[in-house]
Protein backbone atom coordinates (compact mmCIF):
# COMPACT_ATOMS: atom_id res chain seq x y z
CA UNK A 1 0.00 0.00 0.00
CA UNK A 2 2.71 2.12 0.45
CA UNK A 3 4.76 2.10 -2.75
CA UNK A 4 1.19 2.97 -3.83
CA UNK A 5 0.87 5.67 -2.03
CA UNK A 6 4.40 6.97 -3.28
CA UNK A 7 3.61 6.14 -7.17
CA UNK A 8 1.21 8.42 -7.10
CA UNK A 9 2.44 10.92 -5.46
CA UNK A 10 5.57 11.24 -7.55
CA UNK A 11 3.35 11.03 -10.28
CA UNK A 12 1.63 14.26 -9.55
CA UNK A 13 4.60 15.73 -8.36
CA UNK A 14 4.67 18.94 -10.29
CA UNK A 15 0.66 18.67 -11.15
CA UNK A 16 -1.65 21.02 -10.12
CA UNK A 17 -4.11 18.63 -8.27
CA UNK A 18 -7.70 19.58 -6.89
CA UNK A 19 -9.18 23.27 -6.48
CA UNK A 20 -12.91 24.53 -6.05
CA UNK A 21 -13.47 25.00 -9.71
CA UNK A 22 -13.20 21.45 -10.02
CA UNK A 23 -15.35 20.54 -7.15
CA UNK A 24 -18.03 22.44 -8.57
CA UNK A 25 -17.11 20.88 -11.90
CA UNK A 26 -17.73 17.41 -9.76
CA UNK A 27 -20.49 18.69 -8.59
CA UNK A 28 -21.91 20.06 -11.73
CA UNK A 29 -20.98 16.46 -13.04
CA UNK A 30 -23.17 14.82 -11.24
CA UNK A 31 -26.32 16.96 -11.59
CA UNK A 32 -26.22 16.17 -15.46
CA UNK A 33 -25.69 12.76 -14.85
CA UNK A 34 -28.80 13.06 -13.12
CA UNK A 35 -30.57 14.63 -15.47
CA UNK A 36 -29.65 12.17 -17.91
CA UNK A 37 -30.92 9.67 -16.13
CA UNK A 38 -34.19 11.43 -15.64
CA UNK A 39 -34.87 12.27 -19.55
CA UNK A 40 -36.53 10.15 -21.69
CA UNK A 41 -35.88 12.22 -25.22
CA UNK A 42 -33.34 10.46 -27.04
CA UNK A 43 -31.85 13.59 -28.42
CA UNK A 44 -31.16 15.00 -25.29
CA UNK A 45 -29.94 11.87 -23.32
CA UNK A 46 -27.01 11.87 -26.28
CA UNK A 47 -26.25 15.74 -25.75
CA UNK A 48 -26.03 15.37 -21.70
CA UNK A 49 -23.83 12.24 -22.20
CA UNK A 50 -21.82 14.06 -24.44
CA UNK A 51 -21.69 17.08 -21.48
CA UNK A 52 -20.89 14.56 -18.56
CA UNK A 53 -17.53 13.52 -20.54
CA UNK A 54 -16.64 17.11 -21.64
CA UNK A 55 -17.40 17.83 -18.39
CA UNK A 56 -15.19 15.27 -16.86
CA UNK A 57 -12.23 15.56 -19.13
CA UNK A 58 -11.81 19.02 -18.50
CA UNK A 59 -11.42 18.04 -14.69
CA UNK A 60 -8.97 15.48 -15.34
CA UNK A 61 -7.28 17.78 -17.52
CA UNK A 62 -7.28 20.47 -14.43
CA UNK A 63 -6.13 18.15 -12.41
CA UNK A 64 -3.17 16.99 -14.38
CA UNK A 65 -1.86 20.05 -15.95
CA UNK A 66 1.86 21.48 -14.99
CA UNK A 67 0.72 24.79 -16.23
CA UNK A 68 -0.10 25.68 -12.14
CA UNK A 69 -0.62 29.55 -12.50
CA UNK A 70 -2.80 29.23 -15.19
CA UNK A 71 -5.33 26.58 -12.82
CA UNK A 72 -4.41 29.15 -10.14
CA UNK A 73 -5.57 32.15 -12.18
CA UNK A 74 -8.61 29.97 -12.98
CA UNK A 75 -9.54 28.72 -9.78
CA UNK A 76 -9.25 32.57 -8.32
CA UNK A 77 -11.41 33.41 -11.36
CA UNK A 78 -14.26 31.30 -10.62
CA UNK A 79 -14.00 31.74 -6.68
CA UNK A 80 -14.18 35.55 -7.26
CA UNK A 81 -16.99 35.31 -9.88
CA UNK A 82 -19.40 32.47 -7.64
CA UNK A 83 -18.47 33.84 -4.45
CA UNK A 84 -22.11 34.10 -3.22
CA UNK A 85 -23.03 30.65 -4.55
CA UNK A 86 -20.38 29.29 -2.62
CA UNK A 87 -21.15 30.95 0.26
CA UNK A 88 -24.97 29.99 -0.09
CA UNK A 89 -24.21 26.19 -0.54
CA UNK A 90 -21.44 26.60 2.70
CA UNK A 91 -24.15 28.25 4.55
CA UNK A 92 -26.63 25.47 3.23
CA UNK A 93 -24.39 22.60 4.43
CA UNK A 94 -23.60 24.21 7.66
CA UNK A 95 -27.21 24.34 8.58
CA UNK A 96 -27.97 20.74 7.66
CA UNK A 97 -25.35 19.71 9.93
CA UNK A 98 -26.41 22.17 12.55
CA UNK A 99 -30.57 21.48 12.08
CA UNK A 100 -30.33 19.44 15.55
CA UNK A 101 -28.95 22.17 18.08
CA UNK A 102 -28.85 25.75 16.07
CA UNK A 103 -31.46 27.92 14.55
CA UNK A 104 -30.19 30.19 11.87
CA UNK A 105 -31.97 34.04 11.50
CA UNK A 106 -30.77 37.26 9.62
CA UNK A 107 -29.90 40.41 10.96
CA UNK A 108 -32.68 42.94 9.87
CA UNK A 109 -30.28 45.81 9.75
CA UNK A 110 -27.41 44.87 8.60
CA UNK A 111 -28.40 41.49 7.08
CA UNK A 112 -25.75 39.37 8.42
CA UNK A 113 -26.49 35.60 9.19
CA UNK A 114 -27.14 34.76 13.20
CA UNK A 115 -26.71 31.36 14.24
CA UNK A 116 -28.66 30.93 17.19
CA UNK A 117 -28.88 28.22 20.20
CA UNK A 118 -32.03 26.02 19.48
CA UNK A 119 -34.82 27.30 22.21
CA UNK A 120 -38.37 27.66 21.93
CA UNK A 121 -39.95 31.17 22.48
CA UNK A 122 -38.89 34.71 21.98
CA UNK A 123 -35.50 35.83 22.69
CA UNK A 124 -33.22 39.14 22.20
CA UNK A 125 -30.00 38.90 20.31
CA UNK A 126 -27.49 40.96 19.76
CA UNK A 127 -25.95 41.04 16.01
CA UNK A 128 -22.20 40.78 15.85
CA UNK A 129 -21.73 43.34 13.57
CA UNK A 130 -23.80 45.93 13.57
CA UNK A 131 -24.28 45.27 17.57
CA UNK A 132 -27.90 45.95 17.19
CA UNK A 133 -30.44 43.80 19.66
CA UNK A 134 -32.66 41.62 17.91
CA UNK A 135 -36.10 40.20 19.08
CA UNK A 136 -36.23 36.37 17.49
CA UNK A 137 -38.77 34.00 18.08
CA UNK A 138 -37.94 30.45 17.48
CA UNK A 139 -40.22 27.79 16.53
CA UNK A 140 -39.42 24.24 16.89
Amino acid sequence: MWRIKERIASFMYGRYGNDTFNTALLVLYLIVAVVNVIVRNVFAVRIFFFLQWAILGIVIYRSLSRKISARHSENEWFKRNFKGAIDWFKLTVRRIKDIKHKRYRRCPNCKAVLRLPKRKGTHYAKCPSCRANIKVNIII
